[in-house]
């Protein structure tokens, strides 16, 4: 009766430990340029803009993460005159994986159909980049220029990515185009096999026990 005690807590403990490690979730935001308080920006208090959205944005700072895994883009909505892209590639080419409808009537305007898109990311900076129809904004050599695009790092698993189209007139509110990460790690092979091991422990046990 120990053994098979000690034999289930050992499986539990293995696959539990490997679960835990397959969850973790780790997006990294590096030092920004600077940091823009979007609540002394007018433009961005208008009604309709997500009242659970960050006020503040690190602007020229690179997301990355630190551990392979899936990576879920979801468009949230803009207050934008330009056709503003998305692209899940550094190069803002081929077809974009999110478009803003263009003129919006100074209101923002949420998604509703197709609004997420998930891709493989790879250990380090995360591919993805913006293009207005006066220039790029790219993740990891991103600056202070407009266009430009401000983050927001909820958690270690989810961030936000404000874009600044560089429109004209005073229109600096970050709110053209937003776009929520979604980070999910990937377990390693060796920490599968630890929890294969773990489970088949407890499965042997288990017969073990029945026969008796």
């Amino acid at each position: 009766m120990r053994k098979l005690i000690l034999g289930t807590a050992l499986g539990v403990g293995m696959a539990l430990s490997v679960l835990s490690a397959g969850a973790r979730a780790d997006l990294i935001l590096s030092a920004p340029l600077s940091t823009v308080n979007l609540a002394t920006t007018p433009q961005f208090s208008r009604p309709g803009v997500p009242a659970n959205l960050a006020q503040t944005v690190e602007v020229g700072a690179t997301l990355s993460v630190n551990t392979p895994g899936t990576v879920t883009f979801t468009y949230i909505g803009s207050e934008a005159g330009f056709i503003n892209q998305f692209f899940t590639n550094s190069t803002a080419s081929g077809t974009p994986t999110f478009s803003t409808p263009g003129s919006t009537n100074m209101q923002f305007v949420s998604c509703t159909t197709g609004c997420s898109s998930s891709i493989a990311a790879a250990l380090g900076t995360l591919a993805f980049s913006f293009r207005s129809p006066i220039g790029m904004a790219v993740n990891g050599v991103d600056g202070m220029i407009e266009p430009n695009f401000g983050v927001w790092l909820q958690n270690p698993d989810t961030a936000y990515l404000y874009f600044n189209d560089g429109g004209a007139g005073d229109d600096a509110d970050f709110n053209d185009m937003i776009i929520r990460a979604s980070f999910a790690a990937v377990p390693e092979p060796h920490t599968v096999a630890l929890m294969l091991a773990g489970l088949g422990l407890l499965g042997f046990m288990a017969r073990k026990r029945v026969r008796r």
